[in-house]
Formats: C-alpha cells, sequence, structure tokens
C-alpha cells in the first residue's frame, strides 16, 4: 500500500498499479487498518484506491487488466461457472468488466437464495466502482430485491422509491 502511495505521487501508474494488484491477489483474507478504530478488507483497500486514482492511473489499470477481465468475464457467463466470475470480481473489479461481473454474480447468487452476499456486493460496486456504464437503476433494483427478501422492507422501499425519480433511459 505504501509503494502504491508512492507510485502515486509520483505519477508512476505501472508502480502503483502492481503494487495495489499484488494486494489484491494476496491468498486469504487479510485486514489493514483503515481509520483510527476501523479495519477493512485489504483487497477491498486496495480496490477503493484503484478506484481513486486520477484519470490516468485508472486509465492505465484499465489498459492492463481489461482484456484479461473480458475474456473471463465473457468465458464464465458461457459455462455458468460462478467459481471464475467470483475471480473476475475479486481480481478486477475496477476493469471495464466488473461492475458486469459484479452484477451476474449478484444475480446467480440471489437465484440461489443468498441475498446478504449478493447485498454486499452490489453495495461494494455501488460504493467503490467511479464510473460504471451499467443502467443506472441496475444496482438500486438489484439491492432492494435483496434487502427485501433479508426481510429489511422500510429500507427496500426507501431505495426502490429513489427509483422513480431517476431519469428514464432505455440503454
Amino acid at each position: 500500500i505504501a509503494r502504491a502511495r508512492e507510485g502515486v505521487l509520483r505519477q508512476d501508474w505501472k508502480l502503483a498499479i502492481d503494487s495495489l494488484q499484488r494486494v489484491v491477489e494476496m491468498p486469504g483474507e487479510h485486514l489493514l487498518k483503515s481509520g483510527d478504530s476501523k479495519y477493512e478488507s485489504a483487497r477491498i483497500q486496495a480496490h477503493r484506491q484503484i478506484a481513486t486514482l486520477p484519470t490516468e492511473g485508472l486509465q492505465a489499470y484499465r489498459t492492463l487488466n481489461d482484456a484479461e477481465s473480458a475474456s473471463l468475464l465473457e468465458r464464465a457467463r458461457a459455462q455458468h461457472d460462478p467459481v471464475l466470475l467470483r475471480t473476475v470480481v475479486q481480481r478486477f473489479l475496477l476493469t471495464g468488466a466488473g461492475d458486469d461481473a459484479s452484477v451476474t454474480l449478484a444475480e446467480w447468487l440471489m437465484d440461489e437464495g443468498h441475498f446478504a452476499e449478493a447485498a454486499g456486493l452490489l453495495r461494494t460496486v455501488r460504493l467503490i466502482y467511479p464510473d460504471s456504464d451499467l443502467p443506472a437503476w441496475l444496482i438500486p433494483s438489484r439491492l432492494g430485491i435483496c434487502l427485501a427478501a433479508m426481510g429489511q422492507h422500510q429500507r427496500a422501499e426507501e431505495l426502490l422509491s429513489q427509483l422513480t425519480t431517476m431519469p428514464v433511459s432505455y440503454t
């Protein structure tokens, strides 16, 4: 993480990206301190830092990783392989295919009744992904379904009511 910060300060996107990607790809789960008394997943912290890179840095990240993530996403969908899809989400969340992979995985989890896990994934994309090209209604609607299925009806209604104020888009 410190080397990534150094890379960002020097605008050495390769150093920053490689350093953060090493954290993302560490086996297992690791926690890092992210505040005075707050800890979060090292992977999420690295994704968050990739998301906040300046435009040139995020563009460099995607140039390095978009082709591989798109290929893996296509293969995961064709084979209906949730393990491969989860790999795309965990390793390449902030690529051009990362938001699509996340929503696809969330929908598959919802189909299997794993609403809490799907909701967590959708929240992560909603909070971290800086420039998703998904329709604005897609993630909130799926998250609303998860909340309702988990018995959080008021939160689901509040979230879904916000959709009525969104501009209509048919893309």
